[in-house]
């Protein structure tokens, strides 16, 4: 069901009644833990739960623009806060998603799994690169709107660059499992006919 919303007033009405029905904290989808599935799935699931606390952060900063936008008081402040929560959507959200879910179900991190469980501390740092990159790039944004001269001598475009070690490790974690993927699928394999005699 679809809802043409007249004004930012109805938005945040609308926002608000959604929000008081709770429905992502009673789904576990902010402070749940991944305790149905398999160990070596664990740490990848930090990222699912990550990617909805930013989409909440981005509901909050939407919130805010659209309260200051009522009231007309500090357009550029409501700019700046749409800008922050477009952020946390991006790459809060959208890119911490995928990272997860990739990490979650592409075959080549499944077929990892099967043997041994995956580093943890690469995993974490992944994840810890995508979350700090998102907290700068949304705390840009809203500097950068309170303090111009500030927020432009320091986070002029730096922030383009923040995700792309963590991407990078990503990057790298994929490789490493695609040149495994061979070797362990041939181990499957030899286990399972070992199986049948």
């Amino acid at each position: 069901m679809f809802i043409v919303l007249a004004s930012p007033a109805a938005a945040i009405a609308e926002v608000l009644l959604v929000r008081r029905s709770g429905l992502a904290p009673l789904c576990g989808a902010v402070r749940g833990s991944a305790h149905r599935l398999h160990a070596a799935s664990q740490p990848a699931a930090g990222f699912l739960v990550m990617a909805n606390r930013w989409a909440m952060l981005a509901g909050c900063l939407l919130l805010a623009a659209a309260a200051i936008t009522v009231s007309s008081s500090g357009l550029e402040i409501a700019d700046g806060l749409e800008d922050a929560a477009q952020h946390a959507i991006g790459l809060g959200l959208v890119t911490t998603l995928i990272v997860g879910m990739a990490r979650l179900l592409t075959p080549v991190f499944a077929i990892g799994r099967t043997q041994a469980s995956p580093s943890v501390l690469l995993i974490r740092l992944i994840w810890l690169g995508l979350s700090v990159a998102t907290a700068l790039r949304v705390l840009a944004a809203v500097i950068r709107t309170m303090l111009p001269l500030a927020g432009g001598i320091c986070c002029s475009r730096s922030p383009a660059y923040w995700p792309w070690p963590a991407l990078a490790l990503f990057t790298t974690s994929f490789i490493l499992a695609w040149r495994r993927q061979g070797k362990v699928t041939r181990e499957l394999r030899s286990s399972a006919l070992a199986r049948r005699r």
